[in-house]
């Protein structure tokens, strides 16, 4: 691999923090987890270093506010073009995955991406969305997000079991 999260030494991340999430709404006891992650670590940096960019709107009441009953409702989040042209490195970013994470209402989400206020081919789509079934895609040919470029993520929600406002 040409590419690592570095990590430790002179590196920002001198802790890694690792959640797992679990779904056993029957309660039961009998289950065994076996899952965990493995990691390699080596003194030698690599040619590239990898980074993660979160774009998303804000898990709290200000966030968003969903009204019960509709069936295909869109949310936005903005990565606006002068966010990118001050946080990017000259020659840009290569994006070489994605994880479009909804929560339980969530049945679509698309990664947008804009260039001198035309619209490229997104970074990451999934029209099939389930809550119950979300992992990383990594992409056979990295995607190049230039200082400058924008970009949007839509979120698409059915509400129509909600009897409330989901935030």
């Amino acid at each position: 691999a040409e590419a690592a999260r570095p990590i430790a030494g002179s590196s920002s991340v001198q802790y890694i923090f690792f959640e797992m999430h679990y779904d056993n709404p029957e309660m039961r006891s009998d289950f065994v987890d076996s899952s965990g992650f493995r990691i390699w670590y080596r003194e030698q940096p690599r040619q590239y270093d990898i980074g993660v960019l979160q774009i998303g709107l804000a898990d709290s009441p200000l966030g968003q506010w969903l009204p019960p009953g509709l069936q295909y409702a869109r949310n936005s989040a903005y990565l606006p073009a002068d966010c990118s042209t001050n946080g990017f490195p000259a020659d840009g970013i290569n994006v070489i995955g994605g994880l479009l994470h909804g929560h339980l209402v969530s049945v679509a989400l698309t990664l947008r991406h804009f260039r001198n206020n035309i619209e490229l081919p997104p970074l990451d789509t999934n029209f099939a969305y389930d809550f119950n079934y979300q992992q990383t895609t990594l992409f056979e040919v990295p995607k190049k997000v230039l200082p400058g470029d924008a970009l949007m993520l839509d979120c698409f929600y059915n509400t129509t079991s909600r009897t409330g406002v989901t935030v």
